[in-house]
């Protein structure tokens, strides 16, 4: 952990950075561990650019407690419900003013990751000096991209949480159940499989509802003939895990097993050419051109996959044009699909991680269509 937060600090200095103003979250989290909870409670982290310098919290007085002090220095300006934020971003902005001497602090944010009333709080307490905030999402999206054998482990761990849980799902599925019932089912084999919490709410769709790629499940019952989208994932400690299979209920037609072939052929393709050096818009390409092909490119709506680790959606994104070159460590979905309106639709869905030479898919479960 010390070692991302030295980098981390490095990189604010290279980009001439005073600091780094940071809700809590999974950036957080991985430069320093800690998990605290978001709610209307103000609560901000100060990263000063310094190496020696320590991280500075703003935070409810009860959410302190939740921090490790033994492995990094923490400056804590706790404050209650009785006696208001204001103070304690007071002596927050006291604490920085007497560490610089420029009338203008040039401060780095996640545009993802800001609230206003932090944002303001900051502004206000700061004052006279000012503040040039500078978007930091570029270079942000190479702090947590690549992941060293510990993330990968986990990374793999939450994978098999997934597909062990989709196993025992199967054998409970029944025509004339409705798609949250399936849902709630699923969400407590998760939970039985240790996953600490979901990424996501499961999206189970059946029929015309798996034509839309995410659609919350409903009251919709299941039906024979029925495509059966199930699109989930798991969590351990902190990461996450994103597997869809598309399965029909009762025999399917001939059209049927040609959209879910056509599918899983581009999954396949896209899988192929995965190595380091290949750019994300070819994984994007090779999956689109075997849908468009099979003339169902009017059908395939989205980018072919997106990265993932503490969050499930994450650069680097499979998605045209895009000229990243995959490096060893990168994990990504690979999520091609074919959505019919009014019909019906079909995606397979795999986390792939970039090894030295290729790509390994580390959700395990079979791509052909199976019929329950």
């Amino acid at each position: 952990m010390l070692n991302r937060l030295d980098q981390f600090k490095s990189r604010l200095r290279s980009e001439n950075l005073d600091g780094f103003a940071l809700m809590p979250g999974p950036l957080l989290s991985y430069l320093t561990g800690a998990h605290l909870h978001v709610m209307e409670r103000a609560i901000l982290t100060w990263i000063p650019a310094e190496k020696d310098s320590p991280i500075h919290l703003v935070a409810p007085n009860f959410e302190t407690a939740m921090v490790d002090t033994t492995s990094f220095a923490w400056k804590m300006y706790p404050w209650s419900d009785s006696q208001g934020a204001k103070s304690a971003f007071d002596l927050l902005a006291e604490n920085i003013r007497a560490s610089s001497d420029s009338e203008t602090l040039r401060v780095g944010l996640d545009p993802l990751n800001v609230r206003y009333q932090e944002w303001w709080a900051l502004e206000k307490s700061l004052s006279p000096i000012s503040i040039h905030w500078v978007d930091a999402s570029v270079w942000l999206s190479e702090v947590r991209a690549v992941k060293d054998a510990q993330e990968l482990s986990l990374l793999r761990i939450a994978a098999k949480m997934a597909t062990d849980s989709l196993n025992r799902l199967l054998p409970q599925i029944k025509v004339g159940q409705a798609e949250q019932e399936i849902s709630n089912i699923l969400k407590i084999e998760l939970l039985k499989a240790g996953s600490e919490s979901l990424p996501f709410e499961p999206l189970i769709q059946s029929g015309p509802n798996s034509a839309i790629p995410h659609a919350s499940p409903g009251s919709r019952r299941l039906e024979k003939g029925d495509f059966l989208l199930i699109d989930f994932g798991a969590r351990h400690k902190g990461y996450v895990s994103d597997i869809t299979r598309t399965f029909h209920i009762g025999p399917a037609s001939e059209r049927d097993r040609k959209i879910h072939e056509t599918v899983r052929l581009a999954n396949i393709a896209a899988l192929k050419i995965t190595k380091p050096g290949v750019t994300c818009g070819a994984i994007d390409n090779a999956a689109r051109n075997v849908i468009e092909s099979a003339g169902m490119g009017e059908y395939f709506t989205h980018r072919t996959g997106h990265g993932m680790g503490l969050e499930c959606h994450e650069p680097p994104y499979m998605v045209a044009g895009s000229n990243h070159p995959l490096q060893p460590g990168h994990v990504f979905t690979i999520e091609p699909g074919i959505y019919i309106p009014e019909f019906g639709g079909v995606r397979i869905e795999d986390d792939v991680i970039v090894t030295d030479q290729a790509g390994e898919a580390i959700t395990d479960f079979p791509r052909e269509l199976i019929e329950l």
